[in-house]
This record gives structure tokens, sequence and C-alpha cells, in this order.
């Protein structure tokens, strides 16, 4: 375990941030937050749309402990699937174009059921 800049890391993972009286321990949307800047650091525009929507959860998660034990949040910013393939098409001049196109699937989160 280490101490750098105010956060405690251990095995990589942030685990707690100092206040200015002491440790705090991270929410579940701070570590979700973490987790996502970490895996998706390439991804500035999803990292921002991410924290957008899971700050605006806040209020709401983290007055009950259910949203963390059924891992809602992770389940939430990751999706199932991502489906790669390829557009092909000729261009008005006779130039072939290829894009490649990518259709992100998270369908797991709307059915989520909390009992």
């Amino acid at each position: 375990m280490r101490c750098t800049a105010g956060v405690i890391v251990d095995n990589d993972d942030i685990i707690a941030v100092f206040a200015a009286k002491g440790v705090v321990t991270m929410s579940y949307v701070d570590k979700v937050i973490a987790d996502i800047e970490k895996k998706d650091a390439g991804q500035p525009e999803f990292i921002q749309a991410a924290k957008e929507v899971l700050e605006s959860l806040r209020i709401i998660v983290d007055k009950d402990s259910i949203y963390e034990k059924a891992g809602l949040l992770e389940r939430l910013v990751e999706p199932e699937r991502a489906i790669v393939f390829r557009v092909p098409w000729v261009e008005d001049t006779g130039f072939n174009t290829i894009r490649q196109s990518v259709l992100i699937k998270a369908e797991s989160v709307f059915t989520l059921r909390l009992i």
C-alpha cells in the first residue's frame, strides 16, 4: 500500500482519499468514476458523459447500499456487447470507401430487479 497526492492506493486500486481531518472512504459513485478513469483513460468523451450521469444519480445511490450490492453503476457504464462491423460504399466520384463502425448494446441495466 502506498499514499500519493492525498490518495491511498493498494494494488493500483484507489481505496480512500484524504480529507482535511483524516481519511475518508470513497463513496460508491466515486469508486465507479475512478474505475472508469483508470480503465477508459483514452476515452475523454465517455468519461465526461459517465461522470455527468453518475453525479446526477449520487443523491439516490449514496442513500442506500442496495445499489452497490447489486452492482448497478458498474452495469450501467459497461456494455454487454460491442459489435464491430464495416460499412463499405462507393462515393459519387467512384472512390471506394470503407469505414469501421461499432454498435454498443447495454440492455441488462433496464432489466435490473431490486428485491
